[in-house]
C-alpha cells in the first residue's frame, strides 16, 4: 500500500477554525468582494469560482473535517 499521509487532530482543528472564519467572511461580502478575496482561501485561487460555490466548498470541507475528527475519535477509543 502506498504511504497515506496522516493527519493529525491538532491539523484538523486548525484547518477547522480557518475554514469557520472564512465562511464567516464569505458570507458578510459581495460577489465583487469575494473575487478579490478568493486569491486568499485555503483552497487556492480558484479562477472560475463565484462566492456561492465557495460558500459550498468551504462549508463541504468542514463537514469533511469534522467526518474525519469523528473517525480518528472512533479509532482512538475503539468504539
Amino acid at each position: 500500500m502506498a504511504d497515506t499521509p496522516q493527519v493529525t487532530l491538532e491539523q484538523l482543528e486548525k484547518m477547522n477554525k480557518r475554514h469557520c472564519r472564512e465562511l464567516r467572511l464569505l458570507h458578510g461580502m459581495s460577489e465583487k468582494q469575494f473575487q478579490t478575496f478568493r486569491q486568499n482561501l485555503s483552497v487556492g485561487v480558484l479562477d472560475d469560482m463565484t462566492r456561492d460555490e465557495a460558500i459550498g466548498l468551504v462549508s463541504s470541507m468542514l463537514a469533511l473535517n469534522l467526518r474525519i475528527r469523528q473517525d480518528i475519535g472512533k479509532h482512538v477509543t475503539g468504539s
